[in-house]
């Protein structure tokens, strides 16, 4: 399969170089909206959803995609921040908590444990 077909299949892709023309410079930049049969087309790997709702009922969820899905990307479920995958899993391990906002997830409450040993019976 040539590459110009996978991007003819891929209605992100699509989307994403019909937005191109329109786009300027950085002052009349707008992020790339899509609708619910793009998103379903898309891998939910290299999908985010950034539910800030606990902060305010006004706040709306906002979905992002990762467009480099060789870099792992993690976000926490707290302050919905960004950080790079092995980054923030250092510093998870390090220290307990997410690196920003200090949230210790539910799956991870143990301190100081490395890799799946948290979840062996001795």
């Amino acid at each position: 399969m040539a590459q110009d077909e996978g991007l003819e299949n891929d209605l992100f892709a699509q989307c994403l170089l019909e937005n191109t023309d329109t786009q300027g410079n950085g002052a009349d930049y707008k992020p790339v909206c899509v609708n619910q049969d793009v998103m379903r087309s898309m891998r939910f790997e290299e999908i985010f959803i950034q539910d800030m709702g606990h902060f305010g009922a006004n706040m709306t969820k906002r979905y992002y995609k990762n467009m480099v899905p060789d870099v792992a990307i993690n976000m926490c479920e707290n302050c919905c921040r960004f950080f790079i995958q092995d980054e923030y899993e250092f510093a998870y391990m390090e220290h307990g908590h997410c690196p920003f906002c200090k949230h210790v997830e539910k799956d991870k409450g143990q301190t100081k444990v490395f890799g799946s040993l948290a979840d062996m019976r001795m």
